[in-house]
């Protein structure tokens, strides 16, 4: 091997190992802001800043530690995680620390909140109550009141799972997909961030493409169960960050 040649793949490996230290430096960087972005969030939200949340990032993929009283406790942390620019993946180790309660006294809650709430004894929904396990079902001619209720139960304590198998009025795939496509399609009304593709095979949702952040993907898919006629979801969408607009301020 020549000496030039060997100057040439020296200083191509230097350049390499220089390039490779400067990128993990920023990586560490962008981590460190997405921490103190999401401690910021935490800090700012009462509900949550009584919890001992512990929060580690690395390569923009947010863990989450610590303890929650109530499923919706856990689903506000890991949503406000996901709404911090930079992050790609949001993991969930927060263990749910839900207090004893009978099933009967669990479903009393539940049935007495729906009332005042959702109206649920007219919306033909009933829960039922095994172990912790709380079972959402019936038919419903609206599917968002399917979301309603599952975000309901999952705000009383001593519920540690909610399922849900309530039925909406039938639709064809064709009407389902257009529905999807108005709400989550490029400039549509929920103006979800993102470039989203919904199709629609045998009633099952499926949606492609990719968004900034996974609180856009999560919010996807919620869109997505609340469209009539939807019997499952599938999420395919991937995580795309864009650059955050920062507004010019004029002398």
């Amino acid at each position: 091997m020549s000496e030039g040649c060997k100057r040439f793949l020296s200083t191509g490996v230097a350049l390499f190992a220089a390039g490779l230290a400067t990128s993990t430096a920023l990586a560490f960087d962008r981590d460190g802001e997405i921490e103190r972005m999401l401690e910021d969030r935490i800090d700012g939200d009462p509900d949550l800043a009584r919890l001992s949340l512990d929060v580690r990032v690395e390569e923009g993929r947010v863990q989450i530690d610590g303890r929650v009283r109530t499923l919706t406790e856990r689903r506000r942390a890991l949503i406000e995680a996901g709404r911090v620019h930079g992050v790609l993946e949001v993991v969930d180790r927060l263990e749910l620390e839900a207090p004893r309660r009978s099933d009967e006294t669990v479903r009393s809650d539940l049935e007495a909140i729906a009332r005042d709430r959702l109206k649920i004894g007219t919306s033909g929904m009933k829960f039922d109550v095994s172990e912790g396990v709380v079972s959402v079902s019936g038919d419903v001619e609206d599917a968002r009141l399917r979301i309603r209720a599952r975000n309901l139960a999952e705000s009383v304590e001593g519920v540690l799972e909610v399922l849900v198998d309530v039925l909406t009025p039938e639709r064809d795939d064709q009407t389902i997909e257009a529905g999807l496509v108005a709400l989550l399609a490029h400039r549509s009304r929920a103006r979800v961030r993102g470039r989203i593709e919904p199709r629609v095979e045998d009633g099952v949702a499926i949606l492609s493409g990719d968004v900034p952040r996974p609180y856009e993907r999560m919010i996807a898919e919620e869109i997505a169960w609340g469209v009539n006629g939807v019997t499952g979801v599938v999420n395919e969408l991937t995580i795309v960050p864009r650059p955050v607009e920062i507004p010019l301020v004029r002398p």
